[in-house]
């Protein structure tokens, strides 16, 4: 009886080392069919690697490209061109029929009789003789200053040369020798100005 016991434990043990050692193979086999084509591929590999060559451009591709400085220049003066529109709900003496107004503000018209070309001008208080202090406005055509009834209007085509020195504009007009204008604008200078240049 213990023979026969001894005997079937002897042979299960060989049977269990035999499919142990079968399947153990075959994962082996199953490793090396991933392994080899890896090891293929690596062996075919170049040493230096390969370099990407951009596609060719014809030199009329090239002329016809626009650099990124163009564009930027190009959107300037775009963003130059833009002038602000305002709605007005109070009649402004001085304009007549559809005008569009680009500036509301306040300032100062002074006169200032003076020969010296405008670059040798000095502001000076007592040089200044007050014309009107009030609303000013910068329409299409025209510079409006106005208090009460008094209204100076002058034509932005009229306008020979003129010049800022800080929050003063200094206007020689056009056929006019011996007299300067002086505005001074209250607030919003930075605007006033960039829509001055921007209309003549």
């Amino acid at each position: 009886m213990f023979l026969a016991f001894l005997s079937l434990t002897v042979v299960g043990v060989a049977l269990l080392i035999a499919v142990i050692i079968f399947y153990s193979k075959k994962d082996i086999l199953v490793d090396s069919d991933f392994v080899v084509p890896d090891q293929a591929v690596q062996n075919k590999a170049p040493i230096r690697p390969v370099s990407v060559q951009e596609p060719e451009t014809s030199s009329n591709d090239r002329t016809d490209s626009k650099p990124a400085s163009d564009e930027t220049e190009v959107k300037k003066r775009e963003d130059a061109e833009y002038i602000p529109i305002l709605r007005i709900n109070e009649e402004i003496p001085g304009i007549k029929g559809r005008e569009l107004v680009h500036y509301a503000g306040v300032g100062a018209l002074y006169s200032l009789e003076s020969t010296e070309d405008l670059k040798n001008i000095e502001i000076k208080s007592e040089d200044l003789e007050l014309v009107v202090e009030g609303k000013l406005f910068l329409t299409s055509r025209y510079i409006i200053i106005y208090s009460g009834e008094t209204v100076k209007k002058f034509t932005i085509a009229a306008i020979e040369s003129f010049r800022f020195s800080k929050s003063h504009l200094i206007v020689k007009r056009k056929r006019v020798k011996t007299k300067k204008d002086i505005l001074k604008i209250g607030h919003d200078l930075k605007d006033f100005k960039y829509i001055l240049h921007a209309l003549t």
